[in-house]
Protein backbone atom coordinates (compact mmCIF):
# COMPACT_ATOMS: atom_id res chain seq x y z
CA UNK A 1 0.00 0.00 0.00
CA UNK A 2 1.31 3.47 -0.90
CA UNK A 3 1.78 6.03 1.83
CA UNK A 4 0.94 9.70 1.48
CA UNK A 5 4.67 10.37 1.12
CA UNK A 6 4.88 7.89 -1.77
CA UNK A 7 1.93 9.58 -3.43
CA UNK A 8 3.43 13.03 -2.89
CA UNK A 9 6.71 11.89 -4.49
CA UNK A 10 4.81 10.44 -7.43
CA UNK A 11 2.83 13.64 -7.86
CA UNK A 12 5.89 15.89 -7.61
CA UNK A 13 6.92 15.04 -11.15
CA UNK A 14 3.74 16.75 -12.40
CA UNK A 15 4.33 19.96 -10.44
CA UNK A 16 6.98 22.65 -10.68
CA UNK A 17 10.33 21.51 -9.35
CA UNK A 18 11.28 24.92 -7.96
CA UNK A 19 11.27 25.64 -4.27
CA UNK A 20 7.93 26.92 -2.97
CA UNK A 21 9.79 30.08 -1.91
CA UNK A 22 10.58 30.77 -5.56
CA UNK A 23 8.71 33.97 -6.49
CA UNK A 24 8.37 32.80 -10.08
CA UNK A 25 6.17 29.87 -9.07
CA UNK A 26 2.42 30.48 -8.76
CA UNK A 27 -0.66 28.34 -8.36
CA UNK A 28 -2.20 27.88 -11.78
CA UNK A 29 -4.97 25.33 -11.17
CA UNK A 30 -6.87 23.34 -8.53
CA UNK A 31 -4.24 20.57 -8.67
CA UNK A 32 -1.51 23.11 -7.83
CA UNK A 33 -3.61 24.40 -4.91
CA UNK A 34 -4.16 20.83 -3.67
CA UNK A 35 -0.43 20.14 -3.90
CA UNK A 36 0.32 23.40 -2.03
CA UNK A 37 -2.11 22.45 0.74
CA UNK A 38 -0.40 19.05 1.11
CA UNK A 39 2.99 20.79 1.27
CA UNK A 40 1.68 23.07 4.04
CA UNK A 41 0.27 20.09 5.96
CA UNK A 42 3.53 18.17 5.60
CA UNK A 43 5.54 21.19 6.77
CA UNK A 44 3.19 21.69 9.74
CA UNK A 45 3.51 17.99 10.64
CA UNK A 46 7.30 18.26 10.41
CA UNK A 47 7.22 21.36 12.61
CA UNK A 48 5.09 19.53 15.18
CA UNK A 49 7.55 16.59 15.08
CA UNK A 50 10.50 18.94 15.58
CA UNK A 51 8.76 20.61 18.54
CA UNK A 52 7.91 17.22 20.09
CA UNK A 53 11.50 16.07 19.58
CA UNK A 54 12.76 19.28 21.20
CA UNK A 55 10.43 18.74 24.18
CA UNK A 56 11.69 15.15 24.59
CA UNK A 57 15.30 16.28 24.30
CA UNK A 58 14.78 19.12 26.82
CA UNK A 59 13.24 16.61 29.25
CA UNK A 60 16.12 14.19 28.67
CA UNK A 61 18.74 16.93 29.10
CA UNK A 62 17.03 18.22 32.26
CA UNK A 63 17.02 14.68 33.68
CA UNK A 64 20.75 14.30 32.93
CA UNK A 65 21.48 17.71 34.47
CA UNK A 66 19.51 16.82 37.60
CA UNK A 67 21.21 13.43 37.91
CA UNK A 68 24.75 14.66 37.17
CA UNK A 69 24.55 17.77 39.35
CA UNK A 70 23.67 15.82 42.53
CA UNK A 71 27.31 14.94 43.28
CA UNK A 72 28.51 18.52 42.73
CA UNK A 73 25.73 19.93 44.89
CA UNK A 74 26.58 17.48 47.67
CA UNK A 75 30.26 18.48 47.47
CA UNK A 76 29.34 22.17 47.62
CA UNK A 77 27.08 21.62 50.65
CA UNK A 78 29.60 19.38 52.42
CA UNK A 79 32.60 21.66 51.90
CA UNK A 80 30.59 24.83 52.60
CA UNK A 81 29.34 23.34 55.86
CA UNK A 82 32.89 22.61 56.98
CA UNK A 83 34.12 26.05 55.91
CA UNK A 84 31.19 27.64 57.81
CA UNK A 85 32.19 25.76 60.98
CA UNK A 86 35.87 26.70 60.45
CA UNK A 87 35.08 30.39 59.91
CA UNK A 88 32.72 30.42 62.94
CA UNK A 89 35.55 28.97 65.02
CA UNK A 90 37.93 31.70 63.75
CA UNK A 91 35.34 34.38 64.54
CA UNK A 92 34.93 33.04 68.10
CA UNK A 93 38.73 33.18 68.45
CA UNK A 94 38.76 36.87 67.50
CA UNK A 95 38.76 37.07 63.70
CA UNK A 96 37.26 40.41 62.67
CA UNK A 97 36.03 39.71 59.14
CA UNK A 98 33.31 37.28 58.14
CA UNK A 99 35.16 36.15 55.03
CA UNK A 100 38.12 33.96 54.15
CA UNK A 101 40.24 34.50 51.04
CA UNK A 102 41.29 31.02 49.97
CA UNK A 103 43.00 29.64 46.83
CA UNK A 104 39.63 28.46 45.43
CA UNK A 105 37.87 31.75 46.14
CA UNK A 106 36.36 33.84 48.89
CA UNK A 107 34.14 32.15 51.47
CA UNK A 108 31.97 34.47 53.52
CA UNK A 109 29.18 34.36 56.04
CA UNK A 110 26.46 36.98 56.09
CA UNK A 111 23.23 37.40 57.97
CA UNK A 112 20.20 37.26 55.71
CA UNK A 113 17.43 39.39 57.17
CA UNK A 114 14.09 37.80 58.03
CA UNK A 115 11.62 38.08 55.17
CA UNK A 116 7.85 37.69 55.04
CA UNK A 117 6.73 34.85 52.78
CA UNK A 118 3.11 34.52 51.62
CA UNK A 119 1.94 30.94 51.10
CA UNK A 120 -1.51 31.76 49.71
CA UNK A 121 -1.83 35.09 47.86
CA UNK A 122 -5.63 34.81 47.50
CA UNK A 123 -6.19 34.22 51.22
CA UNK A 124 -3.95 37.20 51.99
CA UNK A 125 -5.98 39.38 49.61
CA UNK A 126 -9.28 38.19 51.13
CA UNK A 127 -7.96 38.92 54.63
CA UNK A 128 -6.68 42.38 53.64
CA UNK A 129 -10.02 43.36 52.05
CA UNK A 130 -11.74 42.77 55.39
CA UNK A 131 -9.09 43.73 57.96
CA UNK A 132 -6.70 46.12 56.15
CA UNK A 133 -8.31 47.60 53.02
CA UNK A 134 -5.53 50.22 52.81
CA UNK A 135 -3.17 47.40 51.78
CA UNK A 136 -5.28 46.45 48.74
CA UNK A 137 -4.19 47.95 45.43
CA UNK A 138 -6.74 48.55 42.68
CA UNK A 139 -5.66 48.50 39.06
CA UNK A 140 -7.38 51.17 36.95
CA UNK A 141 -8.29 50.31 33.35
CA UNK A 142 -10.51 51.82 30.68
CA UNK A 143 -13.81 50.09 29.89
CA UNK A 144 -13.11 49.25 26.24
CA UNK A 145 -16.74 48.50 25.41
CA UNK A 146 -17.96 51.85 26.77
CA UNK A 147 -15.04 53.55 25.01
CA UNK A 148 -16.24 52.22 21.65
CA UNK A 149 -19.64 53.81 22.30
CA UNK A 150 -18.14 57.24 23.04
CA UNK A 151 -15.36 57.47 20.46
CA UNK A 152 -15.70 57.55 16.70
CA UNK A 153 -13.19 57.49 13.88
CA UNK A 154 -12.46 59.57 10.83
CA UNK A 155 -10.06 57.53 8.72
CA UNK A 156 -7.35 56.54 11.17
CA UNK A 157 -8.11 59.45 13.55
CA UNK A 158 -9.96 58.85 16.82
CA UNK A 159 -12.38 61.55 18.03
CA UNK A 160 -14.28 61.96 21.33
CA UNK A 161 -17.97 62.24 20.34
CA UNK A 162 -18.80 64.35 23.43
CA UNK A 163 -16.04 66.98 23.27
CA UNK A 164 -14.98 66.70 19.62
CA UNK A 165 -11.37 66.34 20.81
CA UNK A 166 -8.98 64.46 18.52
CA UNK A 167 -7.19 61.82 20.58
CA UNK A 168 -3.60 61.84 19.33
CA UNK A 169 -2.68 59.00 21.68
CA UNK A 170 -4.92 56.53 19.80
CA UNK A 171 -5.36 55.54 16.17
CA UNK A 172 -7.28 53.09 14.06
CA UNK A 173 -5.41 50.18 12.60
CA UNK A 174 -6.90 49.57 9.15
CA UNK A 175 -8.57 46.26 8.45
CA UNK A 176 -6.45 43.69 6.70
CA UNK A 177 -6.74 40.17 5.46
CA UNK A 178 -5.05 37.36 7.24
CA UNK A 179 -4.75 33.73 6.28
CA UNK A 180 -4.73 30.45 8.09
CA UNK A 181 -4.40 26.82 7.18
CA UNK A 182 -5.76 23.96 9.24
CA UNK A 183 -4.59 20.52 8.11
CA UNK A 184 -7.28 18.00 7.32
CA UNK A 185 -8.27 16.12 10.46
CA UNK A 186 -6.74 18.78 12.74
CA UNK A 187 -9.70 20.21 14.65
CA UNK A 188 -7.73 21.95 17.39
Amino acid sequence: MLTNDDLDRALQSTYPTGDTDDEAWTIQCDDDAAWASRKIKTAMDELRQIEQWADRERDRINAVVARESVRSKRTIEFMSGHLRVWLATLLREGRRTKSLDLPGGRFSIRTVPARLQVNDEQRLLDWAKVHAPELVQTKETVDRQAMKGRLFTEGTTVVDSVTGEVLDFAHVEPSRESHSFRPEGDHA
